[in-house]
């Protein structure tokens, strides 16, 4: 037990030190030093690498290489670090996941541009069978990964309605077709978390009933 916290105790300084020896690097990359701006970045690739990966493969199946989005984010920090203000090692770890986010989410965006470009250019509206479907798939988002998938066909039906949405709707929508937690769609908005059901709960509503008046809908 004393052996056990004493081992603790050892790594929390060990880490302590660690911290502060990356802190001395990070005032040194802010005078100019390249060598210590590396030595910070080649540190954080792991924590970078592992978060591109779990943001692409849990969301959607993108062309898009994971290494692309990774080194996208450092050559991006290298290029702003005169912008960053921090003054600590984790305030610059927060700092590139902020950098990869924004990638994230401009990754996502293109590919599901080109997706539903892909899709549109296949499918039409005539399918006498799609009626029931979409409406099945416009009042329930938590569809199977087969319903999911039909589901990301009828958006792409759907998409000279869904461009003439209210701006915040559109980009909610885009965000929840995605994958996107109802959290990510609220801070990528600006909006709460009700706020951000709100604008997909009602962006589905007016597909529907727009559908429906179209008779595209039974």
């Amino acid at each position: 037990m004393v052996a056990t916290m004493a081992n603790d105790r050892d790594e929390v300084e060990l880490r302590k030190q660690h911290l502060a020896y990356l802190d001395s690097l990070l005032i040194a990359a802010k005078n100019g030093d390249s060598t210590a701006l590396g030595t910070l970045l080649r540190e954080l690739l792991e924590d970078v690498r592992r978060r591109a990966t779990g943001k692409l493969g849990t969301r959607v199946r993108v062309r898009e290489d994971t290494s692309d989005l990774v080194q996208k984010t450092l050559l991006q920090s290298i290029e702003d670090f005169h912008q960053f203000q921090g003054k600590s090692f984790l305030e610059l770890r927060g700092y590139l996941r902020e950098i990869l986010k924004n990638n994230t989410i401009d990754t996502l965006r293109a590919q599901l541009g080109a997706f539903c470009r892909s899709v549109s250019a296949e499918r039409s509206l005539d399918d006498p069978d799609d009626g029931p479907k979409l409406q099945a798939m416009l009042v329930d988002p938590d569809t199977s990964p087969s319903g999911r998938a039909a589901r990301n066909e009828l958006y792409a039906k759907l998409q000279p309605h869904i461009d003439k949405l209210p701006t915040d709707q559109r980009k909610a929508l885009g965000l929840w077709k995605l994958g996107f937690s109802y959290q990510e769609i609220a801070d990528d908005l600006g909006k709460t978390v009700s706020a951000a059901q709100s604008l997909v709960k009602h962006a589905l509503q007016t597909l529907r009933e727009r559908m429906i008046s179209l008779g595209e809908v039974v």
